[in-house]
């Protein structure tokens, strides 16, 4: 869920000559993109309908070419982001997890409001 910031400072420690830094990073990201390259889906985690990996997947597959897995993580977030030009169902999707598994009071509401809700126009943004 934090791979642009990575993505940023790898390009800043290049810029700044940091040469031994930015390799460091950069072998530690290409192990992550070539283990996501086997899997047919690699991001999710606890929650049934998940999309926090796809950040990380998308930016870090497609600087290391790996084309196929980059167009998989744009389809399966275009898959369920609707075209309704409004933050909450283009950002939030289907989100149940806070008010179904982890509350107090087990109820199916709708979230608009929780950090899934930028994650998934940070890769379909970054394509364009």
């Amino acid at each position: 869920m934090e791979g642009t910031v990575f993505f940023l400072i790898l390009q800043d420690l290049k810029a700044e000559g940091l040469t031994e830094m930015s390799a460091k990073l950069e072998e530690a990201m290409k192990k992550r993109a070539n283990h996501w390259d086997i899997l047919q889906y690699p991001f999710g985690s606890e929650i049934p309908w998940d999309s926090t990996g796809q950040e990380d997947v998308y930016l870090w597959s497609d600087y290391f070419g790996c084309i196929d897995k980059a167009k998989a993580t744009i389809n399966a977030i275009l898959a369920y982001m609707p075209s309704i030009s409004h933050w909450g169902y283009n950002g939030s999707a289907r989100r149940y997890w806070d008010f179904l598994y982890g509350g107090k009071l087990s109820r199916i509401e709708r979230q608009l409001h929780h950090y899934w809700s930028g994650l998934n126009v940070i890769p379909v943004l970054y394509r364009l």
